[in-house]
């Protein structure tokens, strides 16, 4: 009997070539020399396959020989200048080492997950986030909060702070949600606005969080930044954030 023809796309198995602009390799960077092997093993073996930041142990693929002061930064080869990393653990160092790539994100990917409950609480300016918190927060919870960092670094009041602190702030602020994987009592409160279901959603996932939103309705809050003086800037903003706001079933929601 006559097999039937079958047509197959011509992309199938078809290996993609390297582009010339793309990441040089291994070899190339100084990776794949009988020295360097030979240091890794040595590290490898004398960390007992062990890696040094969450004490997980590591195998294959998983293994990974990290240096400890970055080679793009003049760091070398021997085998004092490096260490075993987890695959994870290293991917969250070099995000680190990355200036101006997740660093300073407004929703960093390298943060680790927290060991303690977070709760995320949104809503527009002037909503009373900060109140809420305040209300709600018990003795010796962590509160992270993106206007108190910013006015602590700028010497000002929590509304007033000069923009040029923001990229301190926001690093100093990713620090802060990092340093939840290493808290061991109490609860942590993370206060940022985040009009859209989806981005409520990302930290959600990323902080293993409950989210909380404010639905002040924006005339309110239009008129308490009115009547502070030190809003003048977020003239306009309480509306800006409702004109983007969308719900989410997974959100609590609380009426301002």
């Amino acid at each position: 009997m006559d097999r039937i023809p079958t047509f197959r796309p011509p992309w199938i198995n078809k290996r993609t070539q390297r582009r010339r602009d793309e990441r040089p390799s291994s070899h190339a960077r100084g990776y794949g020399g009988r020295g360097w092997n030979l240091t890794r093993r040595q590290c490898f073996l004398r960390d007992n396959y062990q890696c040094q930041h969450c004490g997980q142990i590591v195998v294959g693929k998983s293994a990974h020989c990290d240096h400890i002061k970055p080679k793009a930064q003049g760091g070398s080869d021997l085998l004092s200048n490096v260490q075993t990393l987890c695959s994870t653990c290293h991917q969250i160092k070099t995000n680190k080492e990355s200036v101006g790539k997740d660093y300073c994100s407004l929703r960093p990917t390298w943060i680790r997950k927290p060991n303690i409950p977070v709760t995320v609480v949104c809503g527009a300016p002037a909503s009373g986030k900060s109140t809420y918190v305040a209300a709600s927060k018990k003795k010796g919870d962590h509160v992270i909060d993106l206007d108190a960092i910013a006015s602590k670094l700028a010497g000002s009041t929590q509304h007033t702070w000069s923009f040029d602190v923001l990229n301190k702030a926001i690093q100093q602020r990713n620090k802060m949600l990092d340093a939840l994987a290493d808290a061991s009592h109490a609860k942590a409160w993370f206060i940022v606005c985040e009009p859209s279901a989806a981005h409520r959603g990302w930290w959600r996932d990323q902080l293993n969080a409950k989210t909380v939103v404010i639905e002040t309705p924006a005339h309110v809050c239009e008129q308490r930044i009115a009547a502070d003086k030190e809003r003048a800037r977020q003239v306009g903003n309480a509306e800006g954030w409702w004109q983007i706001y969308s719900r989410s079933p997974l959100d609590e929601v609380i009426l301002g």
